[in-house]
């Protein structure tokens, strides 16, 4: 059941993250901003849907989110350094949060409760964060009609945040959880983007949170089966492990490769923010 239930989600997804990437700014504007006022009036309504503040911030966060890329996309402002800035905000915030989370869930954790998360995959995290892509990679197809926003992170970063993400839900749970809930679902959002933009990783970032809003509506709003199939059964102690070591090999991998043409150099630039700067 399982199995049907994720290929049916990742077709749907798909269809509905590339529904919204051909939408027009008006489209963008629209849906990015009374998605989260009608979703938030139903969700505190609503005595099944699975309202809490954090998912509600977060959700509002990817809108967010959301509507830079339009305007990047639509309105020119890929040409402004403020607005390519605060998307790379934007985004390194929502990875730092689920890093704060796993170092809470870590250090929260003793005998009255099961601990989650992994301390390998939090500095997997911290390292994809901080060879997270400047700001001045972010560029607009201009020639192409869809105008879509190209972020030029790599795929190697990209496998290396993958990786990352999928251990950090394999691993971690709110208190009142257990781990491997939703494994499942990890699997349906985090390899739909992935497919979607394996001949070019530039994409990712775009479909990634386009993709990413719709399922965190749809998890809050249909918290249950058969909307959503929980699989606490999938998880594995020795799994989350090796997990947690994958992930951490790839991002220190990641590191490597960022750092290996400034280590070739013989004058190697200064390493800090001045990298902001647009060219």
């Amino acid at each position: 059941m399982e199995i049907i239930w994720i290929l049916t989600a990742m077709t749907a997804l798909f269809f509905a993250t590339l529904l919204i990437s051909r939408l027009p700014f008006v489209g963008h504007l629209l849906l990015f901003l009374l998605l989260p006022i009608g979703l938030g009036i139903y969700w505190f309504l609503s005595p099944d849907a699975l309202f809490n503040l954090f998912g509600y911030i977060k959700f509002i966060l990817l809108c967010c989110i959301a509507l830079i890329i339009a305007g990047l996309r639509f309105k020119g402002w890929h040409t402004q350094p403020w607005a390519r800035n605060l998307l790379y905000i934007f985004l390194f915030l929502n990875i730092g949060e689920a890093i704060s989370f796993e170092v809470l869930d870590l250090i929260t954790g003793g005998p009255e409760r099961e601990y989650g998360g992994n301390w390998m995959n939090v500095i997997a995290g911290l390292t994809i964060l901080l060879c997270q892509a400047y700001p001045r990679f972010i560029t607009i197809d201009s020639d192409s009609g869809r105008r879509n926003m190209h972020y030029d992170v790599g795929m190697k970063w990209v496998i290396a945040y993958t990786l990352w993400d999928f251990t950090f839900i394999y691993s971690a749970h709110a208190p009142s959880e257990i781990s491997g809930l939703w494994i499942g679902l990890a699997v349906i959002h985090l390899l739909t983007p992935l497919l979607m933009t394996l001949k070019d990783a530039s994409l990712y970032l775009q479909l990634r949170v386009y993709s990413l809003t719709v399922v965190v509506g749809y998890t809050i709003t249909l918290p249950y089966e058969p909307w959503i199939v929980k699989t606490p059964h999938w998880y594995s102690a020795d799994i989350d492990q090796g997990l947690a070591l994958l992930s951490l090999s790839m991002a220190l991998y990641l590191a490597y490769s960022h750092l290996l043409p400034w280590l070739k150099s013989p004058h190697p630039p200064p390493i800090c923010y001045t990298q902001w700067q647009a060219l």
